[in-house]
């Protein structure tokens, strides 16, 4: 069996709405074999500088 890590940063007003929708597209509470979600802070993140500056833009334009 083949697994993959999905690793997304969510606004934490919609980790609800996602891991909602996570669970249920991958019908994670099925069975044993369908994998897991988890939920995990991140205080401290590097190499997104560029990144979190087009999105501060792209916010300012909207």
């Amino acid at each position: 069996m083949d697994f993959k890590l999905i690793i997304a940063m969510i606004d934490d007003g919609k980790v609800d709405a996602v891991m909602d929708a996570i669970t249920e597209a991958g019908e994670l509470d099925e069975s044993r074999h369908t994998g897991i979600a988890l939920e995990l802070d991140v205080s401290r993140v590097t190499g997104l500088g560029e990144h979190i500056k087009a999105l501060q833009e792209q916010q300012s334009l909207d």
